[in-house]
């Protein structure tokens, strides 16, 4: 038993050692938004449960349930404050994104373009990106959804550029109530299934130049619930644990706090066994605060007005200190248009009910 123990911690230092890629690397995606980088990049939709555009990045499966049609920015600031970097003038990055979700009778068609810009040469060494996802999902019951995405990407900067096409399936079940936890929901998705980065000139989280990024396919399971649902006050949390490319462990918790239905702020941390072995984990959890606006139009009938429900806004914002020299700030906004249908319709056979 000792032996098998011994052996099986051998291999496990010896996977992680050979796994490199570049700091940051594992979500060179998910710094674009403020709901990706407070929202625990959870499998299960958040905390709270979030059906937004860029959901597909962590489960494209989670826009299943959604009857609008959907639109979504977001933009983020990266300031480097490191010393080297600032030396070769390497001060400033960013990102953004477009993102626009179509319900359809068949399934739902998500889409989402982004831009992510890093140049900085001693942390975070992510160059240029382009990144084009598409996802289709679908309900097969009220509790349980299913996904599936595509994502070409494209890396270019110090003399060298590449391309890759990287699959993804997920999915997404709707657990419902259990004692005390209501809305409780789990995922789970597989990613990074294709394509790899073998032809760049980045920098590996331990210094050296990096492994062929995204080599292997990356599993992620992940649960969320509400532990106080009260009409004022909502308390939840997402707990998620991926391995990616089987070499490594990576451990996401969020917790997000509503208000009145209108403000949320969220709490999000992550841990990375082999950034952090390599003294580049993120240790500063992100910090996110959003505000929920409903949309309506005035209608005038005689001296009578009414206000018809068009949609719902979410503007939101992050904070985070990336990898001690890093500071990220993001804004957002989502756009959903219409009203939900929750009511279901009512069939009548001869005029009998």
């Amino acid at each position: 038993m000792r032996i098998c123990f011994v052996s099986a911690v051998f291999f496990l230092v010896s996977a992680l050692f050979a796994y490199n890629p570049p700091a940051g690397g594992n979500n060179y995606m998910r710094i674009t938004s403020p709901n990706l980088m407070a929202g625990g990049k959870s499998v299960a939709g958040g905390a709270v449960y979030s059906m937004e555009c860029d959901s597909v990045l962590n489960n494209p499966a989670l826009p299943s349930y959604n009857q609008r049609y959907s639109v979504q920015l977001g933009a983020t600031a990266l300031l480097n404050e490191n010393k080297l970097d600032r030396e070769k003038d390497n001060t400033a990055g960013g990102g953004f994104e477009l993102g626009v979700s179509i319900p359809a009778a068949v399934c739902v068609a998500t889409c989402l373009f982004q831009g992510v810009f890093v140049p900085f040469d001693n942390v975070m060494d992510l160059e240029n990106n382009l990144g084009f996802t598409v996802a289709l999902s679908r309900d097969l019951t009220k509790r349980l959804a299913l996904g599936a995405a595509g994502l070409f990407a494209w890396n270019w900067g110090n003399d060298a550029h590449d391309f890759a096409f990287l699959g993804s399936a997920g999915l997404f079940f709707k657990a419902g109530d259990i004692s005390f936890m209501k809305d409780t929901r789990l995922g789970l998705c597989v990613s990074n299934i294709g394509g790899e980065f073998s032809e760049t000139s980045l920098v590996g989280a331990d210094g050296h130049d990096a492994d062929i990024w995204q080599k292997g396919p990356t599993l992620k399971i992940g649960g969320a619930t509400r532990f106080i649902d009260e009409r004022d006050f909502v308390l939840a949390v997402s707990l998620d644990l991926s391995l990616p490319e089987f070499h490594n462990f990576v451990f996401d918790t969020s917790m997000d706090m509503v208000f009145k239905k209108v403000v949320s702020v969220k709490l999000s941390w992550e841990y990375d066994v082999h950034e952090c072995v390599e003294g580049r984990g993120n240790i500063v959890p992100a910090l996110g605060v959003g505000f929920h606006f409903a949309l309506r139009s005035k209608n005038r009938a005689g001296t009578t007005e009414t206000y018809d429900k068009k949609g719902d806004m979410v503007v939101s914002a992050a904070w985070q200190n990336m990898y001690n020299d890093v500071e990220a700030y993001s804004l957002g906004v989502s756009v959903d248009f219409g009203e939900e249908d929750n009511t279901p319709p009512v069939i009548i056979l001869w005029g009998i009910e």
